[in-house]
């Protein structure tokens, strides 16, 4: 069970020290981000002893952890309509949009935690991880049961292609990506995981090649000038 998710025994919780414990951590994280996140800067901030931190939660990080992701999921609509390429389509929207600001840069911080604290990366996983994956699993098998995919397309690498994108761009290269831009990028991976023929891989191909998505989805993520590419007996038949 992740730290998240421990509660500790004692008298039953106030939902109104909860609230402000979640919105003192909250404010820290983006702040000073997660080393900033200490009991005592968030019982102070908080109105609230010590004590009743740790009655229900197990350290501080854990309140950042819960806070975080309570800010995140309230911001995210339910999206389920008849299309599942469109709810995938939406679903990305929504997070890149999200991402794109302020939350992003946390969301940076805390996978950088990850990595160094066994304890936040146990929770990570129970919290953001595995639900995400497991909703994104959901959101692709009604895809390859409705024939938009190949019915033996690898969910999870599926998963990890098109949310990896965004990832790489954020954690990788500092870019920020747009919602146009995830389109563009779920344009491209499902003209890989699209039916061989059919009138749906041609409007796929015929989105992806349109010149507003290749124009952003081909811009250079370095700031580095441009290098002229020499000719080629091959580019020049």
């Amino acid at each position: 069970m992740g730290v998240a998710s421990e509660v500790r025994p004692g008298r039953p919780r106030s939902e109104t020290a909860r609230r402000a414990i979640l919105r003192a951590s909250l404010d820290l994280l983006r702040r000073h981000g997660l080393g900033g996140v200490t009991a005592e800067a968030v019982a102070e901030r908080a109105k609230v002893s010590k004590a009743t931190l740790y009655r229900w939660w197990p350290c501080a990080a854990a309140t950042a952890m819960d806070a975080f992701f309570e800010e995140v999921y309230s911001q995210l609509q339910t999206v389920a309509t008849e299309d599942p390429v469109h709810d995938i389509r939406v679903r990305m929207r929504q997070g890149t949009q999200l991402m794109a600001g302020e939350l992003g840069d946390v969301l940076a911080g805390l996978i950088a935690t990850t990595h160094t604290d066994p304890r936040i990366a146990e929770s990570f996983h129970e919290r953001y991880v595995a639900p995400s994956r497991e909703d994104f699993r959901g959101l692709l098998q009604r895809a390859a049961d409705a024939g938009a995919i190949r019915a033996d397309v690898d969910l999870e690498i599926a998963i990890d292609v098109i949310a990896g994108a965004f990832f790489y761009r954020k954690l990788v290269c500092h870019e920020v990506t747009t919602p146009r831009m995830m389109d563009a990028i779920i344009d491209y991976v499902f003209l890989g995981l699209g039916p061989a023929n059919g009138a749906s891989r041609k409007a796929v191909q015929k989105r992806a090649h349109t010149p507003r998505a290749k124009t952003e989805a081909t811009r250079p993520m370095s700031r580095a000038p441009k290098r002229a590419r020499p000719a080629t007996g091959a580019s020049k038949r």
